[in-house]
């Protein structure tokens, strides 16, 4: 039900409320912050991810790796596959919890990862690009100044 949280939360005030420790009432406060914050969503149809514990530790150990290995030619079936679901489910899933699909959170992990190549090594374009899994250049560049507005030779020439 939508309404599960407030039980727990509800639990988790009761035990700060009689226990002695350091930082309760900080503790208190934000626990009635929470509450309201999570009332109100619900209210206003603001659904709150629901994924299983297990289902999120899969997708957080392979959203990882997918950050971990920017070079490797990701694609939404071999995700899919590494957690155990159909394609459609995966999307789905993926998007619930981080709030945009598989392909842009890697797109806007390797533009990051490019961002820092530009300002931090001298490499050029082209081998920061080939590095982070892009085999056509031209595909790069127009990725990276979707996403920041400019090229990746003008970001590095504004930004050093």
């Amino acid at each position: 039900r939508r309404t599960d949280f407030i039980t727990g939360i509800v639990q988790e005030m009761e035990i700060e409320f009689f226990s002695s420790k350091t930082g309760r009432e900080d503790l208190l406060d934000l626990k009635i912050r929470e509450l309201f914050c999570r009332l109100s969503r619900t209210i206003s149809g603001e659904s709150e991810p629901s994924v299983d514990p297990t289902t999120a530790e899969c997708l957080y150990r392979l959203r990882s790796d997918m950050f971990l290995t920017l070079s490797h030619p990701w694609t939404v079936s071999e995700m899919a596959a590494r957690v155990g679901f159909s394609e459609s489910r995966f999307y789905s899933v993926y998007r619930t919890v981080y709030g945009n699909s598989p392909m842009d959170d890697l797109i806007r992990a390797r533009i990051d990862a490019a961002k820092n190549a530009l300002l931090f090594t001298s490499d050029p374009v082209s081998v920061i690009a080939e590095s982070l899994g892009y085999s056509n250049l031209t595909h790069f560049i127009r990725q990276f100044k979707g996403i920041t507005g400019i090229s990746p030779a003008k970001y590095r020439k504004n930004n050093r």
